[in-house]
C-alpha cells in the first residue's frame, strides 16, 4: 500500500493522529505511521485534523512535528 501511495501526488492530505504533545504528533501504530508519513510526502499541503482529546497525549511512533503542518484543524 505504501508503495502505491508514493505513486500519488496530492495537493491536500487530511490526517488525524493519536496524540499531539509538545509540538509532536503521534501515533500508537507503525503501519499507520508509516502509511501518513507516505501520503505527506506526496501531498503539497498538510492539514492536521486535532480535537482536544489528542492535546497532551504521545504515542511511540512519531508521524511528523506541527511546525511541518499547514494548518490545524481542531473545534475552535
Amino acid at each position: 500500500a505504501e508503495r502505491f501511495v508514493r505513486g500519488i501526488r496530492a495537493h491536500a492530505f487530511f490526517f488525524s493522529a493519536r496524540g499531539l504533545c509538545d509540538g509532536k504528533i503521534s501515533d500508537s501504530s507503525a503501519a499507520e505511521r508509516n502509511m501518513k508519513i507516505a501520503m505527506a510526502e506526496q501531498a503539497n499541503r498538510l492539514y492536521f485534523l486535532c480535537d482536544i482529546s489528542k492535546h497532551g497525549h504521545m504515542f511511540p511512533y512519531l508521524i511528523t512535528e506541527l511546525d511541518r503542518i499547514d494548518e490545524m484543524i481542531d473545534e475552535t
